[in-house]
């Protein structure tokens, strides 16, 4: 009978092969939003759906750019919404006719937040010709058998938020174990820290920690039991998570 790790090792598989025809669709649509935006006019706040920029105080980790994402998503006529903590910015995409700026200002305000708005213009440049440096995301599959791979990975992840990237540490298969409140300090290597510590200093640092909901859920860890800062993610919320251009890191 097939083990346990045979099979999480194909739901991985799948979620990369799933990932490739994610990005090829959202080369398309990026291609196709910004010939619209430019035919429909970028300054204008009326018409067919344009991306719109808001700037965003008060967030200080990645659970705040979470819970304004969550807020944003919620609100009926919202094609996307994308919120970077790196930034202090959301993008959100959404008919201005039905869903104004008033309407996502205050969405951010009930979330707990100041929100101040952007031009379209600027929100269509900011999508097309992102400044800054590459998103980077750290795949963990190891487990505490191999504690040297699962401390590099997190400090090549720290590394990237230092280098002024936004980072996403996922793990999966034997990985998310390593997000559990109960793991003890004694899993470490050599002279790294231990994994938990490394793991909370870049949660601190603003990197954001996602774990395969399917593999948590065979190593029947909850979400109540995870540190701070972590989150269950399915399939599709991990793609919804993904910045087009994201560098991937294997271990």
């Amino acid at each position: 009978m097939p083990s346990v790790v045979f099979y999480r090792v194909l739901c991985v598989v799948a979620m990369v092969a799933s990932g490739f025809a994610f990005e090829l669709a959202g080369c398309a649509d990026r291609g196709n939003g910004d010939a619209s935006a430019a035919a429909k006019g970028a300054g204008s706040d009326a018409g067919s759906p344009v991306p719109r920029e808001f700037a965003i105080e008060g967030m200080t980790c990645q659970g705040c750019a979470d819970t304004i994402t969550s807020a944003l998503r919620d609100l009926p006529g919202v094609k996307s919404a994308k919120v970077s903590l790196a930034d202090k910015r959301a993008i959100v995409l959404a008919d201005a006719s039905t869903v104004p700026s008033e309407k996502i200002l205050a969405a951010i305000a009930g979330a707990g937040y100041k929100g101040r708005g952007a031009s379209a213009a600027q929100a269509v440049s900011a999508v097309t010709e992102p400044s800054g440096k590459q998103p980077i995301l750290v795949s963990i599959t190891r487990g505490k058998n191999d504690l040297h791979a699962v401390s590099m990975a997190i400090g090549l992840a720290q590394s990237a938020i230092k280098d002024g990237r936004s980072a996403t540490v996922f793990l999966s298969v034997e990985a998310p174990i390593f997000a559990s409140k109960n793991l003890g300090e004694d899993v470490k290597f050599a002279d790294f820290p231990p994994v938990k510590k490394m793991l909370a200093d870049f949660i601190a640092a603003g990197g954001r920690v996602l774990v395969c909901g399917h593999c948590a859920h065979i190593d029947k860890l909850e979400p109540n039991d995870m540190i701070d800062g972590a989150k269950q993610v399915a399939h599709g919320e991990l793609f919804t998570a993904l910045t087009p251009g994201t560098v991937v890191f294997s271990y």
